[in-house]
């Protein structure tokens, strides 16, 4: 028998770790949004460019029937950035109606703001009071006869 030929192997290439931006970056998908493509880091820029134009707090009081000044800050912010659409510019649009509209809900009150509230409240309430001796830790801290 005839010795084998050493196969040559091709070297393996190993993937760069993806760091946890990148994978937020690529997990952004363009979507649909009421009928047209969205890109959403476009969406993101928005808001910024916005408050560069001194025109954010304009965009979250208009009201259904303001479409002419609506049309007007869409195509001032497509004037800052060219590369933006015009669905992109109504999608951040509905995006800070909807934050404007949760903030009008809860009586001025961030939802998030709550949660972190109640949290907090119930760390502290833990610390105060030990359930399983129904002796405030306080007191027994004070005092040494307990």
């Amino acid at each position: 028998m005839p010795p084998k030929k050493a196969q040559k192997v091709a070297p393996v290439k190993k993937a760069k770790p993806k760091t946890s931006i990148s994978e937020f970056i690529d997990s952004k998908k363009p979507y649909i949004h009421k009928g047209q493509q969205v890109q959403p880091r476009n969406v993101n820029k928005i808001p910024y460019i916005l408050d560069e134009l001194k025109l954010s707090e304009a965009v979250k009081k208009l009201g259904p029937g303001s479409s002419k000044q609506r049309q007007d800050y869409v195509n001032q912010v497509r004037q800052y950035d060219p590369n933006i659409t015009h669905g992109e510019v109504e999608a951040a649009f509905e995006g800070m109606k909807g934050a404007t509209r949760r903030q009008r809900h809860f009586g001025g009150i961030d939802p998030n703001d709550l949660i972190e509230y109640y949290r907090d409240l119930d760390e502290h309430m833990r610390g105060v009071h030990d359930p399983l001796q129904g002796v405030y830790r306080n007191a027994a801290m004070s005092d040494q006869s307990l």
